[in-house]
């Protein structure tokens, strides 16, 4: 097995929704309520908005989907190559 090495960068949540077949709302709400284990939401003290960071290793653990920095969609033939992602285990 080789190693991989992780730039630490964060995977955007649109390609989490499409990794994940959800929608960007239910990924940021699942980091906001800590129920997803691959990342967190953060709010500054009196800012309006949250800030997102997917750690592209723990995605990779969860989903075995591999973010390279990447900023296209997810392409379907990508997509065949990703294994079901049960969410079962999140919670």
């Amino acid at each position: 097995m080789e190693n991989i090495v992780f730039s630490g960068e964060s995977v955007p949540i649109e390609v989490a929704s499409q990794v994940m077949k959800k929608t960007p709302s239910y990924i940021r709400q699942g980091l906001i309520q800590k129920v997803l284990p691959f990342g967190y939401a953060m709010k500054k003290p009196g800012a309006t908005r949250y800030s997102y960071y997917i750690s592209p290793k723990k995605f990779y653990e969860c989903t075995g989907y591999l973010y390279t920095g990447d900023t296209e969609c997810v392409t379907s033939k990508k997509r065949k190559n990703l294994q079901h992602v049960d969410l079962k285990y999140f919670y």
